[in-house]
């Protein structure tokens, strides 16, 4: 993708500043999420301040361009500000493409059904989506004409495998044999526009003639899983997949400005995208797919992996209901012992991604849904083991901590990113704060 043109603003920086304001979610039958004072919440007032500097400082360096961070902790807004340079801060009601982060809500969304009896997790997904009969996996590709050999696969993708990423099926930035594959196959990743795919289930006619990278269930490979699973809730449910969230999701815990495409009248608040690069500090991008697919009308394709846009608020309305397990005021949308499910690990026996782990240790979990807190990560950094987390590709990220609780969501728009250390001394900043 290509880049031009630095933001013209940058140069005039003399003062940077954080926009502030009250902010409560009070619609019926959805519960109230209200600021509180940072001291209420168990935090120490003059440590957590610490995250005005740190954005602030990361914005003058020229490394983001603007950021919004919430902090909700004991049921209460402890910490709400936009940063972004002197004079074009919009306060703190910008849309923002959470890409990834979708994941989360689309585990939720397949796993109410699950509660009502509609499937079992073991339960085979050809059993739903006839297409992923006789999957094939991949054993060579010609890199010179994108030609490939598979053999049958020996055991069937289940529904837990769609969920906790061992179905086989890859990204095409996980897997170079996929990078040259999906584009011959015409399998889409994100982001339909015109072709031969054009909702879920044109991309499942596609993907059901792909081969897998490994045999369902013997590795984790972060793919297009919950796309699948995405349309899995549109064949049980018989509702469109946007649909399905909005009546079941996002109208009962009051998130109302959740889209997979975001209404005309609400695109100005849809955050611009930028990207760290070589040669300068940070260029805005040029309308392209990433930028401006989001505001496009008539789209069908509503990707359960990586499609959603929405706000700072409406995610921690989201991540507060998961912290009380499972309701937000009026609202239940899980049970706690469903959730506790989901944020139990998944991968024991399973070769978990490459890490620098020493021998034997636990380095990677992840659960139906979510990453989870190990003892290595907690050695490595603060948090707890009880903490779950995600992020995006245009380097959102979110995790909720049930021990502490407590939920943290950092919104900004950039890819490529080059300063992830931002988010890793938020989070020092953030738990150390903790009294």
């Amino acid at each position: 993708m290509r880049h031009s043109l630095t933001i013209p603003f940058l140069s005039l920086i003399v003062l940077l500043y954080s926009c502030d304001g009250s902010l409560n979610t009070n619609t019926d039958g959805s519960g109230q999420l209200a600021d509180i004072s940072a001291a209420d919440a168990g935090f120490n007032e003059k440590n957590i301040s610490a995250l005005d500097s740190l954005f602030n400082d990361y914005i003058a360096s020229q490394a983001i361009a603007s950021a919004e961070i919430m902090v909700v902790k004991n049921g209460g807004i402890a910490y709400h500000k936009s940063f972004s340079p002197a004079g074009v801060c919009k306060g703190r009601d910008s849309i923002y493409r959470i890409m990834s982060m979708t994941k989360a809500i689309t585990s939720v969304a397949a796993m109410q059904l699950y509660e009502q009896g509609r499937f079992l997790l073991d339960d085979h997904i050809e059993n739903y989506i006839p297409e992923f009969k006789n999957m094939q996996v991949l054993q060579s590709v010609n890199h010179s004409d994108s030609t490939y050999t598979s053999v049958p696969a020996q055991r069937k993708i289940t529904i837990r495998d769609l969920l906790r990423h061992t179905s086989g099926l890859a990204y095409s930035f996980s897997s170079p044999e996929m990078q040259i594959i999906y584009p011959r196959e015409g399998v889409v990743e994100a982001f339909a526009v015109g072709g031969e795919v054009n909702t879920l289930a044109d991309n499942m006619r596609v993907l059901g003639n792909v081969p897998l990278v490994h045999e369902p269930g013997t590795m984790y490979t972060y793919g297009v899983s919950t796309d699948v699973l995405g349309y899995l809730i549109e064949v049980i449910s018989g509702q469109s997949f946007d649909e399905y969230l909005k009546e079941h999701i996002f109208e009962p815990l009051g998130m109302e400005d959740s889209y997979f495409f975001v209404p005309e009248e609400k695109a100005g608040r849809l955050a611009k995208v930028y990207a760290n690069t070589e040669d300068k500090p940070i260029v805005k991008m040029e309308p392209s797919l990433i930028t401006e697919y989001q505001t496009m009308t008539g789209g069908k394709f509503f990707s359960g992996g990586a499609g959603l846009c929405t706000t700072a608020k409406d995610y921690a309305i989201f991540l507060q209901m998961l912290l009380n397990g499972g309701k937000f005021g009026e609202a239940r949308l899980l049970g706690t012992k469903t959730i506790d499910l989901m944020v139990t690990n998944q991968l024991a026996g399973i070769n978990p991604p490459a890490d620098n782990g020493g021998p034997g240790e636990r380095t990677f979990a992840f659960g139906l849904g979510f990453e989870l807190g190990t003892d290595y990560s907690y050695r490595k950094r603060p948090g707890s083991l009880q903490r779950y987390s995600w992020g995006g590709a245009l380097s959102t990220t979110f995790w909720w901590d049930k021990e502490n609780d407590l939920a943290v969501i950092g919104m900004i728009q950039m890819h490529p990113f080059f300063h992830r250390d931002m988010w890793r001394k938020m989070e020092v900043i953030i738990y150390g704060a903790v009294i």
